[in-house]
């Protein structure tokens, strides 16, 4: 006599399917927002180094009476110049972006003529430097907007300035 085996155990291909796809849905969620922390916290290291080097260039200045470099227009850790204004702060920590490209620089300028701006405010009688960074994503609250330079034409650029 043959027997009907209507108990069988398994699963179907679709219920595989559709595992496969409810965990596929899952990983994706999860790699964007990974990702998005990894940036954040980038940004978080490039707004220590900022401050760093502000609480540096306020540390010449009570020694110089100056500010470095201040006629050399706009520096960028993207060239070569930004060695020269670390090895003038002997005090300075080592500056260097977490991604280390092009892509995401520091700047500094104590150049009057230059066109860089920290919240509407340019090099001049109210501030005698700015210095900043281009972000991933948002900057902290004590930080202003930084302005007048091309690779920060999308807004995602801060900054900090004496006396802002």
């Amino acid at each position: 006599m043959k027997q009907n085996k209507k108990n069988e155990y398994g699963f179907t291909l679709i219920e595989l399917l559709m595992v496969i796809a409810i965990i596929m849905i899952l990983v994706s969620i999860t790699w964007v927002a990974v990702g998005q922390m990894r940036g954040r916290g980038r940004d978080a290291r490039r707004a220590r180094d900022i401050n760093q080097l502000h609480k540096a260039l306020e540390m010449y200045h009570s020694g110089e009476q100056e500010y470095p470099l201040n006629d050399e227009g706009l520096i960028s850790s993207c060239d070569n110049n930004w060695q020269r204004l670390l090895t003038i702060l002997k005090e300075s920590p080592e500056v260097v972006d977490p991604i280390n490209s092009t892509s995401y620089c520091y700047y500094y300028t104590a150049d009057k003529d230059n066109s860089a701006q920290c919240n509407g405010r340019d090099v001049g009688s109210e501030i005698g430097f700015i210095i900043g960074f281009k972000a991933e994503s948002r900057a902290p609250d004590t930080f202003g907007q930084l302005t007048g330079i091309t690779e920060c034409d999308n807004g995602n650029c801060y900054c900090l300035a004496d006396k802002l």
